[in-house]
C-alpha cells in the first residue's frame, strides 16, 4: 500500500500532537529510535516507511539530510511510541509492577479473602 506523508512547515517539524507529553521526554535521536524499534521487533515493518519519508522530505521539501533525518525520526517516534504496559500491571502511581507476593493466583480477588 503506498504511503502518503504531508511534510509540514519547518517550525512544526517533529512536534507531538496536542496533549502528548511522552514525545517531549524521549530521546528521538536516530540511533535511539532505531534501537528501540529493533528491540520491540517493529523495525523491519517500519524501515520502508522511514526510507520513503526521507525521500519525500529531501525531494519535496528540499531538506538537508540532517534536517530530514531529524524530522523523520521524530515522526517515527511519535507515530510508533513505545508500547504502554497494560493497566492491570500498573501500580497506583502508574508504574509497572509484577504480582504481589500474596497474589500469585490466576483468579483475581482470591488474595483478598481472609486466611482461615
Amino acid at each position: 500500500m503506498p504511503l502518503a506523508f504531508r511534510i509540514v512547515a519547518p517550525g512544526l517539524l517533529g512536534e507531538p500532537p496536542p496533549g502528548d507529553s511522552r514525545a517531549h521526554t524521549r530521546d528521538t535521536s536516530p540511533l535511539a529510535v532505531t534501537k528501540r524499534l529493533h528491540a520491540e521487533g517493529r523495525w523491519a515493518d517500519i524501515e520502508p516507511q522511514r526510507d520513503e519519508m526521507m525521500r519525500l522530505a529531501r525531494k519535496q521539501n528540499g531538506m538537508s539530510k540532517l534536517d530530514a533525518q531529524a524530522w523523520v525520526y521524530a515522526e517515527l517516534d511519535r507515530l510508533y511510541p513505545p508500547p504502554v504496559p497494560s493497566s492491570d500491571k500498573l501500580s497506583d502511581d502508574g508504574n509497572a509492577q509484577g504480582p504481589s507476593p500474596r497474589d500469585t493466583s490466576q483468579i483475581r480477588g482470591l488474595s483478598d479473602l481472609p486466611d482461615d
